[in-house]
């Protein structure tokens, strides 16, 4: 008996974009200030893993979107930390004068304090 006849060879499905782009969406959202750095490569590679998905070259367009979204939300938590960081630099500011109550009349030993210090020999 000849055997039975194969099976038309079909085309791999291609799932490197949807998947790269979820794992890129993951650590941006993961590391806060490092969100922007991986988010927009999540992004570019979420868009092509969902166009690879409409022409039926992929089947993983939900893990793609995902990748879209995760990146989005990478980016968006990445700039608010750089802005916090920006904004307490800017407005919290460090040194002396900084309106802390500890500074108030401590004399470093540089004679400007309007207290007198008189040192007397013994």
């Amino acid at each position: 008996y000849p055997g039975y006849p194969g099976y038309p060879g079909y085309p791999q499905k291609s799932n490197g974009f949807g998947i790269t782009a979820m794992v890129l969406g993951i650590i941006g959202v993961v590391t806060c200030y490092l969100g922007v750095l991986f988010g927009v490569p999540a992004l570019v590679f979420g868009i092509l893993g969902r166009k690879k998905a409409q022409r039926g070259e992929a089947d993983n367009g939900p893990m793609a979107l995902a990748g879209i979204i995760l990146g989005a939300i990478g980016i968006v938590i990445s700039l608010l930390m750089i802005g916090l960081v920006i904004a307490g630099v800017l407005l919290g500011g460090s040194g002396s004068g900084s309106g802390s109550v500890y500074d108030d009349d401590y004399d470093y030993g540089g004679g400007s304090s309007s207290h007198t210090h008189v040192r007397e020999r013994v």
